[in-house]
């Protein structure tokens, strides 16, 4: 792990191939990750919800089932913000090492064309992370 953080203070080193070598002797992307980042730093992606994409959607034929549980959906969760005073709130989390987060925003987006509050976690985060 060495020689990859010594790359990346460099940047006159493939570290592509360093992390191949590493990966051949079972290191885990993990620390692979954790060397690079101790010059780097930790990447973060920006989390963006998409509004109305759900609901729209959902609603443009009134005789689909999903239109109906959609409106009923919506109607509990504004019984729910006029009974407790607040939305509900939600937090989408995607863990791990990988970026693949667009399931997360998918569900992220959902939940908000339904009236709720969403909190939507960093890439890249630890369960421990998350929990904080």
């Amino acid at each position: 792990m060495v020689a990859i953080t010594e790359a990346a203070k460099s940047g006159k080193t493939n570290l592509l191939e360093l992390a191949v070598h590493a990966a051949k002797l079972r290191a885990t992307v993990g620390e692979i990750s954790d060397a690079v980042e101790k010059v780097c730093g930790r990447h973060v992606a920006t989390d963006s919800i998409v509004r109305g994409a759900y609901s729209k959607e959902s609603m443009e034929n009134t005789n689909d089932q999903g239109a109906r549980e959609y409106s009923e959906s919506l109607k509990k969760v504004q019984t729910f913000s006029k009974k407790e005073g607040r939305n509900p709130r939600i937090l989408v989390a995607k863990m791990g090492q990988d970026g693949h987060d667009r399931g997360a925003k998918v569900i992220a987006s959902g939940f908000a064309d339904l009236g709720y509050d969403v909190d939507v976690g960093t890439l890249f985060s630890t369960p421990a992370e998350v929990a904080r």
